[in-house]
């Protein structure tokens, strides 16, 4: 179920709000100017759905006035029939007489993260003990492997509960929220009117296939912060209904401990996971890797299986794909840079048949991963202006309409290919290729192919770039914050 929040500063508003259907409505009594006669005449009307809440200053609300008063509007919105009443635990049980005792909802809210299970199994129990219906436990986390604590506290107590991982590393206690034990989820009427940290917006909740969507096998985006930002949420809950996949969500997952990750993610019913940074080499050996993590020793896809997790690396296809009908056999790839990206461009380059070299700002990383391949040589960074080939892979993050990785000479390529998928387009580095004549490839083509490859393999589909639908708008739009 879901539970519609917001903070509406009028009545107008809150009005507009309440009239969208939904389960639930959060009104939050803490954020309004006033409590004019205005007020009880529309929580009447829609009592039945009506989640009161108002929430003192020192639970992160913003109530600051009179308790005896705050309780006393509480007491009152009871009287006209709401369905839940939200109290904090730290109000005595002795003053709560007037409230009815099974619409009655006692929260807690921590904003500090910490990774202790046990101080929120504590939490829970000393919650799940006062006089009320529903236990609801909000917690700061910064890395999404800690809400396994959240699991643990619901095995620890009985009743109806409700318990979320505030911030954007508990995004999975709020979209698979029944996973975690949880009666509903709050969402954000817009993605302005948030209550608190990491709450999704309706928006997004629909999009994701939520309320459905919460118990169905997921697919997810693992990784550092950044994952927040990628396309991958936008583009793929489409494309699963399109096809008739059986995953119907698409959820970054913010972490940097995928060994305690994986089993809280298997728990919750993902079925395969896209894996980013700094994570591929954990995933390489964590994983069943083939043939290509073993090349490679990184990964950036894992699939969930009888024996435990596959892992593989779609990221060579994302480049040998979109290249292959530009090259021949035989001829020069350059490839400037020393990560995963860039040994994901040696490895395809070899697979076409193509004689690889490899330059870097970190010589000693370039050198590492060459010796990884047979055949590969380096270049020397400030040297890379001389090279002669015919194909050039910028795997490297620099990229924009003033920064390009190569210098100021004539490129002389015949195919360019940006791989660094950023914030701003690649003008500097296209301008060169056409400058030059070059062919030039976007690091959308990378994005459009590897993604294809991996969902594909996800799934054990055939899909190519082109089912992934009209990307462009979501790939070239500014990532958010």
């Amino acid at each position: 179920m879901l539970c519609v929040t917001g903070a509406e500063t009028s009545l107008g508003t809150l009005a507009s709000r309440l009239d969208r259907e939904a389960p639930l409505h959060e009104v939050r009594l803490d954020h309004l100017g006033s409590w004019g006669e205005g007020l009880w005449p529309l929580l009447e009307r829609h009592a039945a759905h009506i989640l009161l809440c108002c929430r003192p200053k020192r639970e992160g609300g913003a109530y600051v006035g009179d308790e005896t008063e705050r309780l006393a509007a509480l007491e009152r919105g009871a009287r006209l029939g709401v369905r839940w009443i939200d109290v904090e635990g730290d109000v005595p049980d002795a003053a709560l007489d007037e409230l009815p005792s099974a619409r009655l909802v006692r929260s807690r809210h921590r904003f500090e993260a910490r990774d202790d299970g046990g101080g929120v199994v504590t939490l829970a129990r000393e919650l799940s003990g006062l006089r009320g219906a529903v236990v609801k436990l909000a917690v700061a986390v910064d890395d999404a492997s800690h809400l396994d604590a959240l699991q643990q506290a619901r095995a620890a107590i009985d009743g109806d509960a409700v318990f979320i991982g505030m911030g954007p590393a508990g995004l999975l206690s709020r979209a698979r929220y029944p996973c975690f034990g949880s009666a509903w989820t709050y969402v954000a009427a817009s993605r302005d009117a948030a209550t608190a940290p990491g709450q999704l917006a309706w928006e997004a909740a629909m999009h994701q296939g939520l309320p459905a969507a919460a118990s169905a096998p997921f697919a997810a985006l693992v990784g550092g912060p950044q994952v927040l930002g990628s396309p991958g949420p936008r583009i793929y809950p489409p494309l699963f209904a399109r096809r008739g996949i059986v995953a119907r969500s698409y959820l970054p997952v913010v972490t940097t401990d995928l060994a305690r990750a994986l089993p809280l993610l298997r728990a919750v019913g993902a079925v395969g996971l896209s894996v980013t940074m700094p994570l591929k080499s954990h995933a390489a050996e964590l994983g069943q890797g083939d043939a290509v993590v073993l090349a490679l020793g990184a990964a950036n896809s894992m699939r969930r299986s009888a024996e435990g997790w596959q892992a593989t690396n779609t990221d060579v296809a994302g480049v040998e794909l979109p290249l292959r009908e530009h090259v021949n056999d035989g001829e020069r790839l350059l490839v400037l840079g020393a990560g995963g990206a860039a040994a994901a461009a040696v490895e395809a380059g070899r697979r076409l048949g193509l004689a690889v070299a490899l330059s870097s700002r970190r010589r000693e990383a370039a050198t590492s991963l060459a010796s990884r391949f047979e055949g590969v040589e380096t270049i020397a960074w400030d040297d890379r202006g001389a090279w002669k080939g015919e194909v050039l892979i910028n795997a490297t993050p620099v990229a924009g309409t003033q920064a390009t990785p190569w210098p100021d000479v004539a490129l002389p390529a015949k195919v360019v290919f940006d791989l660094a998928l950023g914030r701003s387009p690649a003008l500097a580095l296209r301008g060169q290729a056409h400058a030059a004549g070059a062919h030039f490839l976007p690091p959308e083509a990378m994005w459009r192919a590897q993604g294809a490859a991996q969902v594909g393999w996800f799934f054990d589909l055939a899909l190519q770039p082109e089912d992934l639908g009209d990307t462009d708008e979501v790939l070239m739009a500014p990532k958010r914050g």
